[in-house]
């Protein structure tokens, strides 16, 4: 019985190995600058592990493929080691949790894609101090549309209210903002806003 699952075992790792080959990209000097795997059957479709390397040796990529797509994590890095983005796919479709780091290796940016399109709730950082929030906000069909908060560094709540997105790098406020004082963390303004215009601005003070 065990006889018969050791063979079993050898032959599917056997067919494993023998389904890719090596490849490995170098510059002028020798340098590896990519390695990878692809199948024998088709050449052009990377399968397995993938490194890539910095023209100066440094790592810069790990990620890995699935029949030509990436599939799993995928990691970049900064020059000095820190690691400077993770993302998640699903054969090419980015899916699941984002991150996106600080050259100090401080988290920069969190949030979730789900069929290669950003969704729910990111989350912005501040560089210092350390994993404090600065901003989040509400993704609705890949575009910013709902409930956005900002913060200061010390972690207080300064402005609340909706926030609608109508183009890439283009978004307004739309309905009630409340602004908010960083030490006492009471409401010390309300504004009432139309497709980014204030139409209405009240002190609570």
């Amino acid at each position: 019985m065990h006889f018969r699952i050791y063979i079993l075992l050898f032959t599917v790792l056997l067919f494993s190995a023998c389904k890719t080959r090596t490849v490995e990209e170098k510059d002028l000097n020798g340098n590896i600058l990519k390695k990878y795997s692809v199948l024998k059957k088709d050449v052009s479709k990377k399968h397995g592990a993938y490194t890539a390397y910095y023209d100066s040796g440094e790592l810069l990529e790990n990620a890995n493929y699935k029949d030509g797509k990436l599939d799993g994590e995928r990691i970049l890095y900064f020059q000095n080691g820190k690691i400077m983005s993770k993302e998640h796919y699903n054969m090419d479709n980015m899916e699941g949790v984002y991150e996106n780091y600080y050259e100090n290796g401080n988290i920069k940016q969190k949030g979730i894609y789900k069929n290669n399109q950003i969704a729910d709730t990111w989350t912005n950082y501040y560089e210092q101090p350390a994993n404090q929030i600065k901003e989040s906000f509400t993704i609705k069909d890949g575009m910013i549309n709902g409930l956005y908060k900002e913060y200061a560094t010390n972690g207080t709540l300064i402005i609340e209210g909706n926030k609608v997105e109508v183009e890439v790098g283009l978004d307004f406020f739309d309905g009630k903002v409340t602004m908010f004082d960083s030490i006492s963390k009471k409401p010390v303004m309300v504004f009432e806003f139309n497709k980014g215009k204030m139409i209405k601005k009240d002190s609570i003070i």
